[in-house]
């Protein structure tokens, strides 16, 4: 696996990790924008982890 490849799926995974954290936070009005966000990450990491075991 490229060594970026990883480094990039480790980040999205802390990302998704720091937005669930803000959601479960509560008090404030962005929450489907960071479900969004979230959801999106968790496919970009999916397809990261992909992209390196076809690689």
């Amino acid at each position: 696996m490229p060594r970026a490849v990883g480094e990039a799926q480790q980040l999205t995974d802390q990302a998704s990790a720091k937005v669930t954290e803000a959601l479960n936070s509560g008090g404030w009005d962005g929450k489907p924008h960071a479900q969004k966000a979230k959801t999106l990450l968790e496919q970009a990491s999916k397809e990261l982890g992909l992209a390196a075991t076809n690689s």
